[in-house]
C-alpha cells in the first residue's frame, strides 16, 4: 500500500497533540493562592503536615489520640456542634480488642434547623503493619486519608464564607478504624442513626496512591440526578465504567457501608501502588496539585447544593435511573441516561449492520473475509495477551513476590516494563494487519471485523457488569467512518475518529494501567490491541482513502 507522505505528515501533528495533551497533567490544576472564598492545597498541606506527623493506625492509640484530639479543635473553630462518638472493645485480629472513636460536626444555616444535608466523610487512621518484600512497615497516612480529612477541613473554611446564604446544611463524619473492617462507619451507620439523618447526598474522599487525578471512581445505585450534580464540578474526571469494575474488586471504603442506603460520590486519586500503606505515604511525597483537585471538583457541587432550593427533599437524589458518563480531555463530562445510552448503541448496530449488507451485495466486502479478521484478530489478542500473563509472573518472581491479577505492587520499573511490552505488543499488532492488507484483505473487511468484536465484547460486558462505555468512543466513530465510505473517500472524518478515540483511550488506559497494575497487564494489552484493530484501519483510510 503506497502511503501519502503530505497526509502522514499532516496527520501526525494532531495526534502527536493529542497524546501530549492526554498525557499531560492538564487536569491538575496550580494550587490556588488561598484567597477566602476559594479551595487552597497550601491550606490543606497545614493540616496533613500534622496529620501525618506519626503513623495513627489502630495500632498506634496515643497518636491516634493526638490526631483526633487535634481534629476535634480544627471542627470546633468553624462552630460548637461537635461530637465525639465511641466505640470499645472492638476484635482486633489475634491480637485482642481494640478501642476507637469517630468525630461528627453539624454545621447549619444561620437561624434555621434545615430539612436537608450533605455528608462529608473521610477516616482519621492510617494503615496498621503492612509487609513490604519482607519488611515491616507503616504508614504516615499523609495522602490515606489526610487527603480526605484535609480536603474536607478546606472545603468548610470555604462554604462557611457565604454560610449567610445556605439554604441546607452541612454534616462532617471523621470515622475510626477504615482501615481495619471498616469499624468506625459500620458503627456509626448500625448504632448511631441521628448521624445520617435527613442526609441528602453522601461525599467520600479517599487516596489509593499520593498522586494524580482526584477521580469520582464510584457512585451509588441510581446515579442520575447524581450526575446532574457532578457537571457542576470544575475539571471533572470521572467513567461510569470505574463503577461496574469497583463492585468486582476486593477492594472496600466507608461508602461501601452506606452506598445501597444512601445517594453518593466517592473521590480518590490512584497514582501510585507502591506509595499507598507504606512508610512512602508521608508529607513529603504529597501532590499538592492533586489535592487541588479534589477542591476544584467538589467546591462547585457545595455551593450549588448548599444555595438551591431544589435540594430541600432529602431523597432528592434517591432515583433508580443511571447514566452513562466518561471524561475526554479538551471536552469535559459526557453523559447521557442509560436508556439513551442503548437506543444510541443500537442504532449504530443497525446502520452497521445495514451498511455491511449494502457493502456484500456490491461487492465491496466480503463476509468470509470478515470472519477470517475476527478469528484473526481473536488469536493475536489471546496470544499476546498470554504472553503479557506470562511476563507479569516473571516479573513478579523476580522481585519476590506473589502474582496477583490486581494490586500487584512494589515491581521495580514498573512502568517501564508495562510501555515496553505494549509498545512492542502493539507493532507486532500492527505489523500482521499491514501484511494482510498486502494479501488482499481491504480496509473495508478489517474495520467490519474489528467492529464486530468489539461489538460482541462490549454486549458481554453490558450483560455481565452493567456497563459498556468502553468500547462507546470507538464503536461510534469507526462505525460512522465506516458508513461514510459509501458517500465519500476524503480523509477528514478518519483523521477527525482517530483523534477523538486516542482524547478518549489514551487517559482511560493511564488510568486502568495505574489502577489494575502490571499484575493486569494482560487485561491492558488486549484492550490495545482492540482498539488499534479500530485504529489501524482508520489510519490506512486517511493514509491512502482508496480501497
Amino acid at each position: 500500500m503506497k502511503i501519502n507522505l503530505y497526509r502522514l505528515f499532516a496527520g501526525v501533528i494532531p495526534i502527536i497533540a493529542v497524546i501530549i495533551l492526554s498525557l499531560n497533567t492538564y487536569h491538575l490544576p496550580n494550587t490556588s493562592d488561598g484567597t477566602n472564598d476559594h479551595f487552597s492545597a497550601s491550606n490543606v498541606q497545614l493540616d496533613i503536615k500534622i496529620i501525618a506527623n506519626e503513623p495513627h493506625s489502630i495500632e498506634h492509640p496515643l497518636e491516634r489520640d493526638v490526631v483526633r484530639d487535634y481534629l476535634y479543635k480544627r471542627l470546633k473553630s468553624f462552630g460548637d456542634s461537635v461530637d465525639y462518638y465511641f466505640y470499645d472493645s472492638l476484635p482486633f485480629s489475634n491480637k485482642g480488642f481494640i478501642d476507637i472513636g469517630n468525630l461528627f460536626a453539624v454545621y447549619e444555616p444561620e437561624g434555621k434547623t434545615p430539612d436537608s444535608y450533605v455528608l462529608l466523610m473521610a477516616h482519621m487512621d492510617s494503615r496498621f503493619a503492612n509487609n513490604v518484600k519482607g519488611k515491616t512497615v507503616y504508614s504516615y497516612g499523609a495522602a490515606d486519608d489526610g487527603y480526605g480529612i484535609g480536603v474536607i477541613l478546606e472545603l468548610l473554611r470555604v462554604v462557611q464564607t457565604f454560610q449567610d446564604q445556605w439554604k441546607h446544611g452541612v454534616k462532617i463524619l471523621f470515622t475510626d478504624s477504615e482501615e481495619y473492617g471498616l469499624y468506625g462507619i459500620s458503627k456509626a451507620f448500625n448504632e448511631d442513626n441521628q448521624i445520617f439523618e435527613n442526609v441528602s447526598l453522601i461525599l467520600n474522599f479517599e487516596a489509593r496512591g499520593v498522586k494524580g487525578p482526584a477521580i469520582l471512581f464510584e457512585t451509588s445505585p441510581g446515579n442520575n440526578n447524581i450526575i446532574e450534580l457532578y457537571k457542576k464540578a470544575r475539571i471533572p474526571v470521572a467513567y461510569s465504567l470505574t463503577s461496574a469494575v469497583y463492585n468486582l474488586l476486593p477492594n472496600y471504603t466507608d461508602f461501601t457501608v452506606v452506598k445501597d442506603n444512601l445517594p453518593g460520590m466517592n473521590f480518590s486519586v490512584i497514582d501510585d501502588l507502591n506509595f499507598y500503606h507504606t512508610d512512602k505515604d508521608n508529607f513529603d511525597n504529597i501532590s499538592t496539585r492533586s489535592i487541588q483537585h479534589y477542591g476544584e471538583q467538589v467546591q462547585p457541587m457545595l455551593k450549588e447544593f448548599l444555595l438551591n432550593e431544589n435540594y430541600s427533599n432529602p431523597a432528592f437524589f434517591k432515583s433508580k435511573a443511571n447514566k452513562v458518563y466518561f471524561t475526554m480531555p479538551a471536552v469535559g463530562l459526557i453523559q447521557l441516561p442509560e436508556t439513551t445510552y442503548l437506543i444510541v448503541i443500537s442504532f449504530l448496530l443497525a446502520i452497521f449492520i445495514l451498511f455491511t449488507l449494502f457493502y456484500i451485495i456490491q461487492s465491496k466486502v466480503r463476509i468470509v473475509n470478515i470472519f477470517k479478521m475476527i478469528l484473526h484478530n481473536l488469536f493475536l489478542v489471546l496470544f499476546t495477551s498470554s504472553l503479557a500473563f506470562l511476563f507479569a509472573k516473571l516479573l513478579a518472581q523476580w522481585n519476590g513476590l506473589e502474582y496477583q491479577v490486581v494490586n500487584l505492587a512494589y515491581v521495580e520499573y514498573e512502568y517501564f516494563h508495562i510501555a515496553i511490552f505494549l509498545v512492542l505488543s502493539s507493532l507486532l499488532y500492527i505489523s500482521i494487519l499491514l501484511s494482510k492488507t498486502r494479501k488482499g484483505v481491504k480496509l473495508m473487511e478489517m474495520e467490519a471485523s474489528a467492529i464486530i468484536l468489539l461489538f460482541t465484547i462490549a454486549i458481554a460486558m453490558h450483560i455481565f457488569m452493567g456497563d459498556s462505555v468502553l468500547f462507546f468512543v470507538p464503536l461510534a466513530f469507526g462505525i460512522v467512518s465506516y458508513c461514510i465510505k459509501l458517500f465519500t473517500s476524503n480523509p477528514f472524518f478518519p483523521i477527525v475518529s482517530i483523534i477523538f478515540i486516542l482524547l478518549f483511550a489514551i487517559t482511560l488506559f493511564y488510568l486502568l494501567a495505574v489502577a489494575l497494575t502490571i499484575g493486569s497487564l494482560f487485561i491492558i494489552n488486549a484492550l490495545i490491541l482492540l482498539y488499534l484493530s479500530v485504529l489501524t484501519p482508520l489510519s490506512l483510510f486517511y493514509l491512502k482513502p482508496t480501497d
